[in-house]
């Protein structure tokens, strides 16, 4: 009697030490095995990424293609529209592509050289577009509130380009020079580590400095100048008497064609100028979320002195 009691609890003890070990090998296999992506949800978002891609590209690129190609579509207004087509066009080469792979995989796995080259043209795209849409403001605004003088003439117009192209790109050069790819920790393995492409700014100092300028330049200035500018074409246009409308000979038909015209011209200006605003905050959303980003995380261990995130 007491052998088999002695028996059993041995057996059971036995089995105890097996399911504990079981256990502990199975949650170290988990610990151990590498992030995998289900493959329904990697074609679903390689699709997606993929559309957004080839329609980046193809599009703007008929646009472009268009203004060039037509005499008649090259008015100053339509030159701005393509500059912001070709930045749209660069977008869709190097910056969604790039995004994609490190957004799924967690590490970069195109070649080396091409880890700086992403943000800079990131980063010079979206002060392109947004000092595009800046200027085609001002040319509106000019057009509106004094109508007797002339508009912006296409020599000015490429002059204008040209300058914010390089604006564009030596606001930019920090992210050419400072982005590189580090071996940081790869958690599901020990003692291993996994190619990241990070900013490796020279001090925290000089990461806020550059935050901060690329804050104020792509989202708070011109934001500011598109909502002066289109409130008071909005304003000029509203307190602008109908002509015609204040002569008793004019006949009713034509005066209320005329108040028709001139309220569609009122309400297009509007949604115009809610479309604009919301274009360059879409644009700026993702310097005023690194804005953020590194206010709240430079004093933490995300952001490191040597740029590692």
């Amino acid at each position: 009697m007491d052998l088999d009691c002695v028996n059993c609890s041995g057996t059971v003890y036995e089995m105890s030490n097996n399911t504990t070990l079981n256990s502990t090998l199975d949650d170290t296999d988990i610990l151990e095995r590498p992030f995998q992506v289900p493959v329904g949800i990697l074609i679903l978002l390689a699709i997606l990424y993929g559309s957004i891609s080839i329609l980046a590209v193809l599009g703007n690129t008929l646009v472009i293609i268009v203004i060039l190609k037509s005499k008649k579509m090259q008015s100053i207004t339509n030159i701005f529209i393509a500059n912001l087509a070709l930045g749209d066009v660069l977008i869709g080469l190097f910056s969604i592509p790039f995004q994609f792979q490190a957004a799924l995989l967690q590490r970069w796995v195109v070649p080396y050289f091409l880890c700086p080259v992403a943000p800079f043209v990131k980063n010079l795209t979206v002060c392109v577009s947004v000092f595009t849409l800046t200027i085609i403001a001002i040319d509106r605004y000019i057009a509106v509130m004094y109508p007797l003088k002339a508009g912006i003439k296409m020599k000015v117009a490429t002059l204008v380009l040209v300058n914010i192209w390089l604006f564009g790109i030596i606001s930019s050069v920090p992210n050419l020079v400072f982005f590189e790819v580090i071996e940081v920790p790869d958690p599901p393995f020990k003692d291993q580590t996994k190619p990241f492409c990070a900013h490796a700014y020279p001090s925290k100092l000089f990461m806020r400095v550059h935050v901060f300028y690329l804050f104020f330049i792509q989202y708070l200035l011109p934001l500011l100048v598109i909502n002066l500018t289109y409130f008071r074409i909005v304003f000029k246009i509203w307190g602008t008497k109908t002509p015609g409308q204040h002569l008793e000979v004019v006949q009713e038909t034509t005066r209320t064609r005329n108040r028709k015209k001139h309220r569609f011209v009122k309400a297009d200006f509007v949604e115009e100028k809610q479309n604009y605003c919301l274009t360059i905050m879409t644009c700026s959303h993702s310097t005023s979320f690194s804005f953020n980003f590194a206010i709240r995380h430079s004093n933490g261990e995300t952001v490191t002195d040597e740029g590692n995130v």
